[in-house]
């Protein structure tokens, strides 16, 4: 779908807008399996939501709010994740190619078998982040912050 219908478009706005999760309930924002390529998600709030197997090929995720989100096997492919809070999420098998991840908030995050080639991981902070068996071909790491970080077999 190259481009979104107004009324799903309006949809995704909504939903990142609001702030569906607390941390009072267990209930989450479960979007597993969605497909939101080329979403514009600038600066959502999906904090906690469920993202596993999830289609966000190119979509625009600058400054999302997506911490402790659970992006297992997602497809983020030439996303852009500039300033992205990703603290704690779950990014095992995560496929990012490409990704724009500039500056973006990776503390303590699972990174574990995700592919990362080609990515932007400027300035990036990883501080205390799971890189284990990683794929980082190609990938710029330049000023990325890695204190703390496993990077075992990466």
């Amino acid at each position: 779908m190259r481009i979104r219908a107004p009324d799903i478009q309006a949809a995704l706005t909504v939903i990142g807008r609001g702030r569906f999760t607390s941390t009072e309930t267990v209930d989450v924002m479960n979007l597993s399996g969605t497909d939101l390529r080329q979403a514009d998600l600038l600066g959502a709030h999906l904090e906690r939501a469920a993202l596993a197997d999830a289609h966000l090929e190119s979509a625009e995720l600058t400054e999302a709010h997506l911490e402790e989100a659970n992006l297992h096997d997602a497809w983020l492919l030439r996303a852009r994740l500039v300033g992205a809070h990703l603290t704690r999420a779950n990014l095992h098998d995560a496929r990012l190619d490409g990704a724009d991840l500039t500056g973006a908030h990776l503390e303590e995050a699972n990174l574990r078998h995700a592919r990362l080639e080609n990515a932007s991981l400027v300035d990036a902070r990883l501080t205390g982040a799971n890189l284990h068996d990683v794929r980082l071909d190609g990938a710029d790491l330049t000023g990325a912050h890695l204190e703390g970080t496993s990077l075992d077999q990466a």
